[in-house]
């Protein structure tokens, strides 16, 4: 099975970025030891900006971001702080709903056996807005 691991990334302040791709890494390295085809884009990306003076913000990265997810089989989300109101993170839950991939929760514990808070808000909020751009248009004439 090949997991795209998401997670937040972005932060005003740089070293708490480095902190985040740092857990990105350590959580990569035990699904790889788990078994797994893993594809973080935070370890793929973050050295690169900084070594090729490109940006780090999802903005940037969205494209490459989306095209991985679609030939993932799972995305995982990293459950370390800002998860919830990252936007990258919420782009890739509603990309991944899109593209019909089952969606999981992941700490450096495991698969959390009771789904975390603002779990099912996240994903309830990222199928909401892909419903809504699903709904039909009416055109006044």
């Amino acid at each position: 099975m090949m997991i795209y691991l998401a997670g937040p990334y972005s932060h005003e302040d740089k070293a708490v970025e480095a902190a985040r791709a740092a857990e990105h890494a350590a959580a990569a390295a035990t699904l790889i030891l788990r078994g797994h085809v893993v594809f973080s884009p935070i370890v793929h990306s973050h050295q690169m900006s900084l070594d090729h003076d490109l940006p780090g913000d999802f903005d940037f990265w969205q494209r490459q971001d989306l095209a991985f997810i679609e030939r993932c089989d799972e995305v995982h989300v990293l459950m370390i702080a800002g998860w919830d109101t990252s936007k990258g993170v919420a782009a890739e839950m509603l990309h991944a709903i899109r593209c019909h991939k089952a969606v999981r929760p992941f700490s450096m514990g495991g698969y959390l056996g009771e789904v975390p808070v603002g779990w099912q808000r996240q994903y309830a909020r990222a199928a909401r807005r892909l419903s809504a751009r699903a709904a039909p248009t009416t055109t006044k004439i």
